[in-house]
């Protein structure tokens, strides 16, 4: 603990392990994590590669192959081992518990941890895009299939986000010792 804020962005490593766990972000447990410096010194954590984020792998998969979203109620950062399968994240997890579970609170008290919060951010990304653009990704990602990345393109992403994150955050509270 001592000195690590000579190295790491405390802030901000906390900030992305309550992000890992509020999206299922499962992927980056283990690769999709970059780590960058802009003063050569302070070492930041950054999302790479969002393509496994509220319950969908990068091809609508369920991680074991079955076509369905990965569940609401899976949580893969351990609170209080060390677990050496899920990386530095977990251990981060263990050493500044404390402290990542007062940022959560304080995330969730200013509502940017918030289910309508999140999807409205997704709904207005979605807006941004014209309607031409959204058909030609459709029809350039549509492989004929019925699985979930298919048939949510085609209708219902926002919906699907709202449904799976009034299921995980109740969840994440428990993670990180929050109550309203």
């Amino acid at each position: 603990n001592a000195g690590i804020d000579n190295y790491i962005n405390r802030k901000q490593m906390m900030d992305y392990i309550i992000l890992c766990q509020v999206c299922d972000l499962w992927d980056h447990l283990h690769k999709n994590t970059l780590f960058t410096t802009w003063d050569g010194l302070i070492w930041n954590f950054m999302p790479y590669d969002l393509d496994s984020v509220f319950g969908l792998s990068w091809q609508g998969l369920f991680f074991n192959g079955e076509n369905q979203i990965r569940p609401a109620g899976t949580l893969l950062i351990p609170a209080n081992t060390p677990a050496t399968n899920w990386g530095v994240l977990a251990k981060f997890r263990l050493i500044y518990g404390n402290d990542i579970d007062q940022r959560y609170a304080a995330l969730r008290k200013a509502k940017i941890i918030d289910v309508d919060n999140i999807t409205n951010i997704a709904e207005s990304i979605l807006r941004k895009f014209p309607k031409p653009l959204l058909d030609a990704e459709t029809s350039e990602w549509n492989t004929g299939s019925t699985n979930i990345a298919s048939s949510l393109i085609q209708s219902g992403s926002i919906h699907q986000i709202f449904n799976w994150l009034s299921i995980r955050i109740p969840l994440v509270d428990a993670y990180f010792n929050y109550t309203a």
